[in-house]
């Protein structure tokens, strides 16, 4: 499954919704949710410890070389 298949899921739900609500997403879900708001409007959005847009493979191959064993 991709990024964009899990927008459109928020999309749809959020389509059937009787008003379009305050879209919150945690880790990878706040990227679902910068995703989303690239394409539709919501009145507000939460991330929380959201993975950003650019994605962490560059942090995270930065931990693993600075500390292999905790890796």
């Amino acid at each position: 499954m991709r990024i964009a298949d899990y927008v459109e899921d928020v999309a749809q739900v959020v389509g059937q919704l009787p008003e379009v609500p305050v879209i919150v997403g945690h880790s990878m879900g706040g990227l679902v949710v910068q995703k989303y708001l690239e394409k539709y409007i919501a009145p507000a959005a939460v991330l929380l410890a959201s993975v950003p847009v650019k994605g962490v493979l560059r942090t995270t191959l930065r931990i693993a070389l600075r500390h292999p064993r905790r890796f």
